[in-house]
C-alpha cells in the first residue's frame, strides 16, 4: 500500500495536475461548461416532456430539447479559440479567432448550394459534430496563437487598436479559412468523414464494457486525489454528447438505443449517486453512524450537498489522499459502472434516449425522470446497496483511526 500510494503521489497525481492545467485542457473544459445554460435548458424540456406523456393536453416541449443540444459544436466551435486565445493573454485576437474558428467549421461542413442559397447539414451542429468543432476550433487557436505578438504597425502608433488588430489578424485569419477551403473544395477532401472515421475507434472502444468501466474507474481515481474528474469529462464529453445524440435519433426512427456511455447513465442514473464515486452511502455513514468528530462533523455538513449529487465537501473533508477511502470510492466507480452496464446491455433496465443533465436532482428523481421505467429504479436500489456494501468496513475502519487519533490528541493536551 505504501509503494502504490508513493507512486500515486510522486509520479501519477502530479502528472494528472499537470494535464489539468493545461492551457489546451482548460480551454476545452471552460468551452464545454459555456454551453451547460443550453443543455440545462433542454433537459428542463425533457422533464416537461415526461408530464407530457401523463398529461396529454400538456405543451410538447421536445423541440427546446432538439434546438438547444443541438447548437453543442457549433458553440464550440468558436468558443473554443476564443478561450485558448483569453487563456494565453492573448487578447487582441480572441474576438478575430472567434469568428475564424466558426469560419472554419462552416467552411469544413461543405454545405450544399441550392437555388435559394445554401443548406447545412444541421445534425453536424449537434453532439455529432463535436469533434469537428474540436479539430477546427484548435486548429484555428493554434494559428492565431502563432500571429498572436505579430503586428504590422510600431509601439508608437497612433492608429487606433481596433484597426491595427484588424490589420494584423489578416494573416492568420486568411491561412485558417484558405486551408480549409484548400482541403475541401481544392483537394476535395470529405474532412467531416475524415475527422469521424479518427475518432470512430476510439467511440467504439469508450461504448465497450471494459471502456465504459475503465472511464468510470478512473474517474473516481483521479478525484479521490484532489483532482476534478472534469480532466477526463473534458474528453469524454463529446463522446458521451454523441452516443446519447444517436439513441435519441434511433427512438426517433423506431430502433431501440444502444449507447450506453452517456452522460446520463453515468451522472444522472445509476454509477455516480451522491456524486463520482458514489459517496453518498459514505456521507450517510459519516452523518449518522461516525463516532469521531471529524467523520460526524463532515458528513453532516455533507449532506444536504450529497442528496444534490455535490460531493466536494465529503471528497475534499475526508476522502483525498485518504487511502482508506479512497480504495472505496474507486471500488464503488467500479462495481456501479459493471453492474450497471451489464444490466443496460442485457436489457434489465432502459437505455436512455433523451438529455438529462440535471445532475442535481436527487436520486431517484432523477433515474424515474430518464427512463419512466421501474426496472431503471431497482437497478439504482442495488447500486445503492452494492456502495453501502463496499463503503461500510473501510468507513469504520477509517473512523475507528480517526476517533483514536482525536483521543490521543485529547490525551496529550490534558498531559500538558
Amino acid at each position: 500500500m505504501k509503494k502504490i500510494m508513493s507512486w500515486l503521489s510522486e509520479v501519477f497525481a502530479p502528472k494528472m495536475e499537470k494535464v489539468s492545467k493545461n492551457i489546451w485542457v482548460q480551454s476545452l473544459q471552460t468551452s464545454i461548461v459555456q454551453t451547460m445554460p443550453l443543455i440545462f435548458v433542454g433537459s428542463l424540456a425533457t422533464v416537461f416532456y415526461v408530464v407530457k406523456i401523463y398529461l396529454k393536453w400538456f405543451p410538447d416541449f421536445s423541440v427546446v430539447n432538439n434546438y438547444t443540444f443541438g447548437l453543442m459544436a457549433l458553440i464550440i466551435s468558436f468558443m473554443l479559440p476564443y478561450n485558448v486565445m483569453e487563456k494565453k493573454g492573448y487578447n487582441k485576437m480572441k474576438i478575430v479567432a472567434l469568428f475564424a474558428g466558426l469560419g472554419l467549421y462552416l467552411l469544413v461542413l461543405k454545405p450544399q448550394v441550392v437555388k435559394d442559397g445554401s443548406v447545412f447539414n444541421t445534425a453536424l451542429f449537434g453532439a455529432q459534430g463535436m469533434f469537428i468543432a474540436l479539430i477546427t476550433g484548435f486548429f484555428t487557436a493554434i494559428i492565431m496563437g502563432l500571429f498572436a505578438n505579430f503586428t504590422f504597425f510600431k509601439k508608437d502608433t497612433t492608429i487606433p487598436d481596433f484597426i491595427v488588430a484588424w490589420f494584423d489578424s489578416i494573416i492568420p485569419v486568411t491561412i485558417v479559412i484558405a486551408t480549409g477551403w484548400i482541403l475541401a473544395y481544392v483537394v476535395g477532401i470529405d474532412i467531416v468523414n475524415v475527422i469521424l472515421n479518427v475518432f470512430k475507434p476510439i467511440m467504439a472502444f469508450a461504448q465497450t464494457y471494459f471502456g465504459f468501466v475503465l472511464l468510470a474507474t478512473f474517474g473516481a481515481l483521479v478525484y479521490s486525489m484532489g483532482i476534478s474528474p472534469w480532466v477526463v469529462f473534458a474528453f469524454l464529453s463529446p463522446i458521451q454528447y454523441q452516443a446519447i445524440a444517436a439513441n435519441a435519433a434511433n427512438v426517433s426512427a423506431g430502433k431501440a438505443p444502444e449507447f450506453i456511455n452517456t452522460f446520463e447513465v453515468m451522472h444522472s442514473g445509476w454509477v455516480c449517486i451522491g456524486g463520482t464515486g458514489s459517496t453518498f452511502a459514505l456521507v450517510v455513514f459519516m452523518a449518522f453512524l461516525a463516532k469521531s468528530a471529524k467523520f460526524k462533523a463532515v458528513g453532516k455538513a455533507s449532506l444536504v450537498p450529497s442528496i444534490m449529487n455535490i460531493n466536494e465537501p465529503a471528497v475534499f473533508g475526508s476522502i483525498a489522499w485518504n487511502p482508506l477511502l479512497m480504495i472505496p470510492m474507486v471500488l464503488s466507480a467500479f462495481f456501479t459502472s459493471l453492474v450497471t452496464y451489464f444490466a443496460l446491455s442485457t436489457g434489465l433496465a432502459n437505455i436512455p434516449a433523451e438529455v438529462m443533465q440535471l445532475w442535481y436532482l436527487p436520486f431517484p428523481i432523477s433515474t424515474w425522470l430518464m427512463t419512466q421505467d421501474v426496472r431503471g429504479l431497482i437497478l439504482m436500489v442495488v447500486c445503492v446497496a452494492i456502495t453501502c456494501i463496499i463503503y461500510y468496513p473501510f468507513f469504520k475502519v477509517a473512523d475507528g483511526v480517526e476517533l483514536k487519533n482525536e483521543q490521543n490528541r485529547v490525551g496529550e493536551k490534558t498531559e500538558w
